[in-house]
């Protein structure tokens, strides 16, 4: 086993990191380079100038929609628990139907709190974030069961290993 030196980190985060696991006696055995990689490219400035006006960009919309209404970045995409939207492409998997019964609790819940009769119809869109399970944000649907008046509605839900809960439902604001 060879002895990390102080200059084979990057950064003091990386040493007090690999000084934590040594003084636990934690050993972690690191993949071998390729031979035919010698070098570590820095990041290209222009590279790093454009994700970060992405990331801005990003928080702005999370911030302005409170996570119903962002855009796909794919430069961003390596980041955990950002929130991304849900691609339809292979609903044989079962996503679909499980954010539609998401929404569904999560109207039920609306029709609770508030005492009111909605029905689900349709999930128009959904985004998701990747924590200790997902979070979705759900934009759908659903018919006033007594007049047959249509609204739209906003809703967070957890969807954890052990637990699912619905963190939020609202109509959705005007824009």
């Amino acid at each position: 086993m060879q002895k990390m030196m102080s200059e084979d980190f990057d950064s003091d985060d990386e040493r007090e990191f690999a000084l934590m696991l040594s003084n636990a006696n934690i050993t972690i055995k690191m993949p071998e380079v390729p031979a035919h990689r010698e070098t570590v490219q820095e990041t290209d400035s222009d590279d790093e100038e454009k994700t970060n006006e992405l990331f801005w960009q990003y928080r702005k919309q999370v911030a302005d929609s409170n996570g119903f209404e962002v855009d796909k970045y794919p430069l961003l995409s390596s980041y955990l628990g950002l929130i991304s939207p849900i691609s339809w492409v292979n609903e044989s998997e079962g996503l679909p139907k499980r954010i539609e019964k998401l929404s569904k609790k999560a109207i039920r819940q609306y029709d609770r709190d508030y005492k009111v009769n909605y029905d689900f119809v349709k999930v128009q869109k959904a985004n998701q974030s990747l924590v200790a399970g997902f979070i979705y944000y759900i934009t759908f649907e659903a018919k006033d069961a007594n007049d047959g008046g249509s609204k739209i509605f906003q809703a967070e839900v957890f969807d954890g290993i052990e637990k699912t809960e619905v963190v939020s439902c609202r109509p959705k604001p005007p824009t």
